[in-house]
């Protein structure tokens, strides 16, 4: 909804601005072609990344879509998630918002 009342010129609070960006990439992540099969550590890495990335970064979905079955490969452990996601955050970051 507030994407297509946006298309009317209107402005947007900054907290549906988070909100719309937020939900497209959620969008970009789940949708998935036939050769698209992600592992469930690379499912809960890309969903992590997504909803608790501070909304002052912005998201590459294509590059973490690239890069995170290599990186789910490199869990092992519980303990390993953490900073295995992080490492993914950081090659899927495109800019800071300022």
């Amino acid at each position: 909804e507030a994407e297509e009342f946006s298309h009317f010129g209107s402005e947007l609070a900054v907290e549906a601005k988070n909100a719309l960006e937020k939900g497209k990439n959620i969008f970009k992540i789940m949708n998935q072609g036939p050769s698209e099969i992600f592992s469930l550590y690379a499912q809960q890495l890309m969903l992590d990344i997504v909803l608790n990335t501070d909304t002052e970064i912005k998201l590459d979905v294509e590059a973490l879509k690239a890069h995170v079955r290599e990186h789910a490969e490199k869990i092992k452990k519980d303990e390993d998630f953490d900073k295995v996601r992080d490492e993914l955050r950081t090659k899927a970051t495109v800019e800071l918002k300022k």
